[in-house]
C-alpha cells in the first residue's frame, strides 16, 4: 500500500475506533478507500466526479490479490491482431 503503511496510514487507524464509515471525497484511484476498508475494517465510500476515477477505483477496490502484469500482457498479445 506504499505511503499508507507509514505516517499517512496512522490517521485512519487512530480515528477508526470512533468511526462507523470513511468517506473518501475525490477518491481518484481508490487507494485510500481500499486501505481503510482492508486495514481499518470499517465501511469505506469512495466518491469522485470523474468517470475514469470510478472505473479505476472500482478495479482497485474489487481486486482480491496482486496484479500479474506479465499475465495481462500475454493475454492481450494472444487476443491482438498483428
Amino acid at each position: 500500500m506504499g505511503m499508507l503503511t507509514g505516517t499517512l496510514g496512522e490517521e485512519p487507524r487512530d480515528l477508526a475506533p470512533r468511526s462507523r464509515r470513511f468517506v473518501d471525497l475525490l477518491a481518484g484511484s481508490g487507494a485510500v478507500s481500499r486501505f481503510v476498508a482492508v486495514e481499518v475494517e470499517i465501511e469505506a465510500v469512495a466518491i469522485d466526479l470523474l468517470k475514469i476515477s470510478s472505473v479505476i477505483a472500482g478495479a482497485n477496490i474489487e481486486r482480491t490479490g496482486p496484479i500479474d502484469a506479465a499475465k495481462l500482457v500475454h493475454e492481450r498479445e494472444q487476443r491482438a491482431d498483428y
